[in-house]
């Protein structure tokens, strides 16, 4: 598969994903907040640790971020996280797709983890060239937290393009 991550699916994404900034020691800095299934992020939905914010104080892996990122720190960390999503969208996908559904598979991906898309219905579908179906798949497919607004979206984007 040949397909790059698009411009803009990039920042769909980074829309999709949210982040949360504040000043720090006079810098704006990404700071980190629970994502949907209460796991501490930093960035554009980098995750640090399965527990909350909650427990700053006493979990070594979210420490390193009491201070905050730079906003350049945070897009070396959703880059490197990209290209672990994007390699396993190339690996799995056996179907020719367009790059709305390429750029929808990665949101996916990286929303709700690689091994759950990979292991899902919803890419048995896609290599099986039941591209209808599959959009039908992602209004349902669900990984902890409420996320049935994002999968409407990405089902509409997956069918028509459309990077709402």
């Amino acid at each position: 598969m040949l397909i790059n991550f698009s411009d803009k699916g990039k920042n769909w994404l980074i829309r999709n994903e949210g982040s949360r900034k504040k000043t720090i020691k006079g810098k704006l800095v990404h700071t980190l907040y629970d994502d949907s299934q209460g796991y501490a992020t930093i960035g554009y939905g980098h995750l640090v640790s399965k527990r909350s914010v909650k427990h700053q104080a006493e979990d070594a892996a979210q420490k390193p971020c009491n201070n905050g990122l730079s906003e350049d720190d945070a897009s070396k960390l959703f880059s490197q996280d990209l290209a672990f999503h994007i390699e396993g969208i190339r690996k799995n996908i056996n179907e020719k797709i367009t790059q709305a559904q390429f750029d929808t598979l990665v949101d996916i991906s990286f929303n709700t983890g690689r091994s759950a898309l990979m292991q899902s219905q919803l890419v048995k579908l896609i290599n099986k060239g039941k591209l209808t179906e599959a959009a039908e798949a992602i209004e349902t497919f669900r990984t902890g937290g409420n996320n049935a607004g994002r999968r409407r979206r990405e089902s509409d984007n997956f069918l028509r393009g459309n990077y709402q």
